[in-house]
């Protein structure tokens, strides 16, 4: 799979982290790598600064062919409808061989979608010992890297996720 083949689905969430929005979006164009935004709808989603973005997809068809689908920090808990939407599509591109990421809060998403068991993660320190309830092994490191399972303690990790994801989409071409 060469880069221009590579799909990246991002998800948008209300109250999202703009940098670990915004990083990865503009770093996966830099590397000419297709990404779509998933959310809402045709809904505006707003930042934690009130940044507006509209969604290019909705949660009801994230796009198939997606290599990978990262969630950035938002504000948590999510309604359950949109839960449940998120948590499906991870399930489903996990399960089609597709790398799923999350930064911050957002690695419970992973959790919630029961993708964690036996899964080395990094995550904020105030999200452990949920994570550990749901059978996540926790790491020391700022980023991990676990069998498609990519995740990241929070917004300065940014610079070292983002590699470790182009490394998993160089690897998953190769």
């Amino acid at each position: 799979m060469s880069r221009t083949e590579a799909h990246a689905g991002v998800f948008l969430l209300e109250g999202y982290q703009e940098l670990q929005f915004w990083y990865p979006v503009l770093r996966f164009r830099e590397e000419s790598i297709r990404v779509t935004v998933i959310g809402h709808g045709e809904a505006t989603t707003f930042s934690r600064l009130g940044y507006p973005v509209v969604a290019e997809a909705p949660w009801s068809a994230v796009p198939s062919d997606c290599t990978l689908l990262l969630a950035p920090d938002a504000r948590l808990p999510l309604d359950p409808v949109t839960s449940e939407h998120l948590s499906a599509a991870l399930r489903a591109a996990y399960g089609r061989g597709a790398t799923v990421a999350a930064i911050g809060a957002s690695v419970t998403l992973l959790a919630d979608a029961e993708l964690l068991k036996g899964i080395r993660v990094a995550a904020p320190e105030a999200l452990r010992a949920g994570l550990n309830a749901k059978g996540a092994m926790l790491s020391e490191r700022s980023v991990c890297n676990d069998r498609r399972v990519l995740t990241a303690r929070g917004a300065d990790d940014l610079p070292q996720f983002f590699q470790a994801v182009l490394a998993s989409m160089q690897e998953k071409a190769a």
